[in-house]
């Protein structure tokens, strides 16, 4: 189970190791594992380091997928990036070019769960929060 990642139904899998403190039952969760498509990404950005500071605009960038890590298919990098419920997600990150002209680069989360902006959660929308 160390080899990781893994996924199951397009959705990112994370295996946390169990204590006698761990929480067993959840209202909700603060944060998820998503893939995060970045489609046509000029050239220059296809290395780990600017990988992880685009990421970096949409949450905890985790790791890429072999295809975008070994640029199999360049219509889109992949990264899977750990997202807050408690941050507006944005279909757009400003970047910057090699001649110095910004940029926006369009965001595609492959699967993001229900997001309450009431409590900061997601599992459940705002019609359907216990704390409003």
């Amino acid at each position: 189970m160390e080899e990781g990642p893994w996924t199951l139904a397009q959705r990112p899998w994370v295996l946390e190791k169990w204590s006698p403190e761990s929480i067993t039952v959840k209202k909700g969760v603060e944060s998820v594992h998503t893939w995060v498509r970045f489609p046509n990404l000029i050239l220059q950005f296809w290395n780990p380091e600017m990988l992880r500071k685009i990421g970096n605009h949409i949450g905890n960038p985790k790791f890429s997928d072999s295809t975008t890590t070994g640029m199999e298919k360049i219509a889109y990098a992949r990264l899977c990036i750990e997202v807050s419920a408690k941050e507006k997600l944005s279909g757009l990150v400003p970047l910057v070019n090699e001649r110095d002209q910004e940029f926006q680069q369009k965001v595609v989360y492959e699967w993001l769960p229900p997001r309450c902006s009431h409590c900061h959660l997601f599992g459940h929308t705002d019609n359907s929060c216990r704390e409003k």
